[in-house]
Order: C-alpha cells, then sequence, then structure tokens
C-alpha cells in the first residue's frame, strides 16, 4: 500500500535523478564533447521557426523579432538548461502531487 507521501517520495526523487542526469548530460555534451553542434541545432532550430512562422502567416516583423531573441538567447548554453532544469522540477512536482493523490492507497486497518 502507498500513503500519499510514499507515491509522491518515490515519484520525486525517481524524476530528479532522471532530470538531473538527462540536463547533466546535455551540458556536457553541448558545452564539452561537441560545442559546434551547440551552434548547428540552434541554427536548425531558428530555421524551422521561421519556416513555421511564415506557414502560419506572422507579420515579418513579428517573425523577426522572434528571430532576434532566438539569435541571442541558446537554449544550450549551461544558464538556460539549468534554467529549463528548475521549470522541469516545479512541473513535474505538481504532476507529482497529482499522480500521488490519485494512486494513495486507503490503510484497511479499523
Amino acid at each position: 500500500f502507498f500513503s500519499f507521501k510514499d507515491a509522491f517520495t518515490t515519484f520525486f526523487i525517481t524524476t530528479i535523478i532522471a532530470i538531473a542526469i538527462s540536463t547533466l548530460f546535455s551540458i556536457v555534451l553541448f558545452n564539452v564533447i561537441d560545442p559546434e553542434a551547440k551552434e548547428t541545432v540552434n541554427q536548425l532550430l531558428i530555421k524551422y521557426m521561421a519556416e513555421t512562422l511564415q506557414k502560419f502567416g506572422t507579420p515579418a516583423a513579428a517573425i523577426n523579432e522572434a528571430l532576434a531573441k532566438m539569435k541571442e538567447n541558446s537554449p544550450f548554453s549551461t544558464t538556460e538548461q539549468l534554467k529549463a532544469l528548475v521549470f522541469s522540477i516545479v512541473g513535474y512536482s505538481i504532476l507529482g502531487l497529482i499522480l500521488a493523490a490519485f494512486f494513495k492507497s486507503k490503510s484497511t486497518q479499523e
């Protein structure tokens, strides 16, 4: 039987470990192993974003503004990776609370 605390703790610890490993790998990959991949993937993301915005009929000024912001902030920098880590922890914590409430078992002791 799972209490709410046991269910949430199990989910939370597992999720934190998985997210931390994933973030650490991304930081090492894009900043140590292959820094050029960071630029290549970033350019492909910018190109894809421009094509997508054009398909939706977004005005050229808005597209240029969005692309300028994307060029300023690389999503693969260490700072952005750590920000994403924090937001992921918050998001998965909320999901964990919902799942723990759903899967908790009531005690059968009377």
